[in-house]
């Protein structure tokens, strides 16, 4: 009977522990903003060099923290802050899922003070190399730039809103 009881509470409980929703500790975060500032250069810097063409033709919509968001917070959801934080996390992932070498650091540096991983697995798979690698590999490229360009908005508003 004990036994039961304590796989009926683990299953209540279990769901709750594994979700990250609102519980990023602002204080590790905005610690760690320097840190993720550097990659954040660092990461620009490296996707720049790596593309040989521009990507203006090639349009990318992910969610920014423009000020729309805060149309978005109302009183018993998430605070801004934390809206902001769930925004750069979903972007991280985003960029995580790509596989791209470049990204691999800043991944981490981001993650890691949120404390809450990424949903499902983002192992490439070893596929045959076909002709157009290439030109996937400038997609996925681009697509991190886009993907940059938003965390780094985020983060400014992010620092923005510590401050305060």
């Amino acid at each position: 009977m004990p036994l039961l009881c304590i796989s009926l509470l683990v299953l209540l409980l279990l769901p709750q522990t594994l979700s990250c929703e609102g519980k990023w500790p602002a204080e590790d975060v905005k610690s760690n903003m320097v840190i993720v500032q550097t990659h954040l250069n660092d990461t620009w810097e490296n996707i720049t060099a790596s593309l040989s063409k521009n990507c203006s033709n090639l349009k990318h919509k992910f969610p920014n923290c423009t000020p729309d968001i805060r149309g978005q917070v109302s009183d018993n959801s998430l605070s801004l802050r934390d809206k902001v934080v769930e925004t750069i996390h979903n972007l991280t992932c985003s960029m995580t899922k790509l596989g791209l070498s470049q990204t691999e650091k800043l991944s981490k540096a981001v993650l890691n003070p949120i404390r809450c991983p990424c949903g499902k697995s983002a192992k490439i798979q070893r596929r045959r190399k076909r002709r157009n690698e290439h030109h996937k590999t400038t997609r996925k490229l681009c697509k991190a730039k886009a993907i940059l360009s938003s965390v780094t908005q985020c983060y400014e508003i992010l620092n923005s809103l510590m401050a305060t």
